[in-house]
């Protein structure tokens, strides 16, 4: 019955808004939703930030300082979104709060390769993988 009211009306609001899909990073299944857009805009200006400061020149001292601070940011906003839109495997943001089910956030920021594809895929999940090819493309011509 599910099929044809599915068929006749479309999806239910609650299936479109509680999609989720299983990807497999560096042979990791985790189990994501998207990413409320909103709530991304803060993160994503610290990314832009990050990247309009290799464009400019600034001196040795300022740099390390401010690569520093940006890197900082950046993992913050990366641990924000792995919170927010990994459903599988649990994870929680405190060491201390882990239990053999949960897995602190911090420990997928280990492995830088695997963190940078895990958010790679939740916004492709989350914005289309062609609006982010046209977005990358954008940034590469105005470099």
């Amino acid at each position: 019955m599910g099929t044809l009211t599915r068929l006749l009306f479309g999806r239910s609001l609650k299936d479109a808004l509680n999609k989720t899909r299983t990807v497999r990073v560096h042979g990791v299944k985790f189990t994501i939703k998207k990413i409320d857009p909103v709530a991304h805009l803060t993160g994503s200006k610290v990314m832009l930030q990050h990247y309009d400061e290799y464009k400019g020149k600034r001196e040795a001292a300022k740099q390390m300082h401010s690569d520093a601070d940006l890197m900082k940011a950046t993992r913050e906003h990366y641990k924000d979104v792995f919170l927010t839109c990994v459903q599988w495997p649990k994870l929680c943001r405190k060491p201390e709060d882990a239990t053999q089910d949960v897995i602190p956030v911090d420990h997928l920021l280990t492995e830088w390769s695997l963190a940078v594809e895990l958010y790679m895929s939740i916004i492709e999940f989350t914005y289309g993988k062609k609006k982010i090819q046209r977005f990358s493309t954008s940034l590469a011509r105005s470099s």
